[in-house]
């Protein structure tokens, strides 16, 4: 029994046998994930098409950030909504978040989240000094942080795909190779905050995965040695 398994695990078959079992599990995830995302675009598209106008002024007020300070973006919002001298900034920016979260997917609302930590942590007590707020890396990293919104949100509005860079050189004229290089190493420090815990996950698996491998070739071998 022991040979005739060497023989069909040997070689050809062996190479056979993967090569079938993988073409089998990539059919599977495809049609999978071609179904799910199917699905999801339906829906997706239905509900954004009922909130259009929402859309738009959320998407506006965030490219705004690009080009004016925090409270004259505000005051805009007010004016486009018709609540100017109505509501205080503090309801005013809770509701462009709700309307932010209702449209947004999961990879916006991440960055948007980046942003808010940041924007308490930096305005917190008033710890940092004005010279520290409006240091060079200070100012870039506000920028791309607004920067990785409007990026993420545009394309959930209207699948458009923009590079952070090119928002960049809109609002800084002297953006040369030192800040681009500063951009890049903030943008894949932030990218990857945000998906820590999927590369966890992914980590584990894998762990799981060698593990479950090199433990099936020792039992196989541990059986070749006692016959």
């Amino acid at each position: 029994m022991v040979e005739s398994l060497k023989t069909t695990l040997s070689g050809e078959n062996l190479l056979t046998i993967i090569g079938f079992a993988c073409t089998i599990f990539v059919a599977f995830i495809t049609a999978f994930l071609t179904s799910k995302n199917n699905n999801k675009s339906i829906t997706s598209d239905y509900f954004k098409r009922e909130g259009i106008n929402v859309q738009e002024r959320v998407l506006k007020f965030w490219s705004s950030l690009l080009l004016y300070d925090f409270n004259k973006c505000i005051e805009m919002y007010k004016k486009n909504i018709g609540l100017e001298g109505k509501k205080d900034d503090v309801e005013i920016i809770k509701l462009i978040t709700h309307d932010a979260i209702l449209y947004s997917s999961k990879s916006t609302i991440k960055a948007i989240a980046t942003y808010q930590h940041y924007s308490y942590k930096n305005n917190k007590n008033g710890k940092k000094t004005k010279e520290e707020k409006n240091s060079t890396l200070e100012t870039m990293k506000l920028l791309i942080i607004s920067s990785r919104v409007i990026k993420k949100m545009k394309y959930d509005f209207t699948g458009e795909k923009v590079d952070i860079i090119d928002l960049l050189k809109i609002r800084i004229n002297d953006l040369d190779n030192k800040k681009i290089l500063l951009s890049r190493i903030l943008i894949i420090y932030y990218n990857f905050i945000e998906n820590v815990g999927k590369l966890i996950i992914a980590i584990i698996l894998l762990i799981m995965i060698i593990l479950f491998k090199y433990k099936i070739l020792w039992e196989f071998n541990c059986n070749l040695s006692k016959n």
